[in-house]
């Protein structure tokens, strides 16, 4: 294990790192298709890849399946990170988000910011879900994202940096509660404490490349640009040109109709591009 870790880590982790995953980590080879985690499933590790690939995704309440990405040959998952937030914070931090926080129970479609409100505190989740969106000028509203448990909100940092203004709206999806840490709290934190530091950045920097890759898709892309950057993206993940999928499951993945993806992959085959099969998609 010692000398894959050095391999893939050896430049980003000190060498009394490598050796403590060494000891206390475990070396799993998984088949494939294999479910390492369902939603709702408790955590009990952080995974660290050495080959392979893993598939991200979410799932909503009528069991349609969303792709958010894979994890590769010297990844982690980020989101796992943000979950476990007792693993990364210090005692010290912990303790003192307890004393300076204030616990919030909310009930479902409660507002929680608006659009031009001031911005008096950053959220920690504890449990629920809070639907984060934009609105243009003729009051078209477009989902950003949820915040879940685990989660901050990352365009919240940057704001109550600057002119301490949302541009956002925030409102409950379902009873949630969470913890509101005063905004001068949090400014102090970065300096006082690296993880806080660390999670900042980290929840930003996910946060912001999720947003501009489903912004990107869904303002400028049409299903047929996604439906190729999808099989482009199998491809290289698999390593392979021949992908055993369904329609029905590109369609999930895309979050599309199995008739509109079925009507341009025949389009594709048509163009030369594909080859269909059943429950098969060979590329050329």
């Amino acid at each position: 294990m010692i000398l894959e870790l050095k391999k893939l880590f050896g430049n980003i982790f000190e060498e009394s790192l490598i050796l403590e995953i060494a000891r206390v980590g475990t070396l799993k080879e998984i088949p494939e298709d294999f479910m390492m985690m369902d939603i709702g499933a408790p955590i009990f590790g952080i995974p660290l890849m050495i080959s392979g690939a893993i598939k991200i995704s979410r799932e909503n309440e009528n069991g349609e399946e969303l792709l958010l990405y894979y994890l590769e040959e010297g990844d982690s998952c980020s989101l796992t990170f943000s979950w476990e937030m007792g693993n990364i914070f210090e005692e010290s931090l912990i303790l003192e988000i307890a004393r300076v926080g204030t616990l919030k129970e909310i009930p479902e479609d409660f507002m929680m910011m608006d659009i031009g409100a001031p911005i008096f505190g950053i959220p920690l989740m504890i449990s629920g879900a809070i639907k984060i969106s934009r609105e243009n000028e003729n009051g078209e509203e477009l989902l950003l994202y949820y915040l879940e448990e685990g989660d901050s909100c990352s365009l919240t940092f940057s704001w109550e940096m600057t002119a301490n203004v949302s541009k956002i709206r925030a409102v409950s999806e379902m009873p949630s509660k969470l913890i509101m840490i005063p905004i001068d709290r949090v400014k102090n934190w970065e300096v006082k404490y690296p993880s806080w530091r660390n999670f900042i950045l980290r929840s930003y920097q996910i946060r912001m490349d999720e947003l501009i890759e489903t912004l990107d898709s869904l303002a400028f892309d049409g299903l047929e640009k996604r439906l190729l950057d999808y099989i482009a993206e199998k491809k290289r993940v698999t390593g392979t040109g021949e992908l055993q999928i369904t329609h029905q499951s590109i369609a999930q993945e895309l979050n599309s109709s199995r008739v509109g993806v079925s009507r341009l992959l025949k389009k594709l085959e048509q163009r030369g591009i594909i080859e269909l099969k059943r429950n098969k998609i060979v590329v050329l």
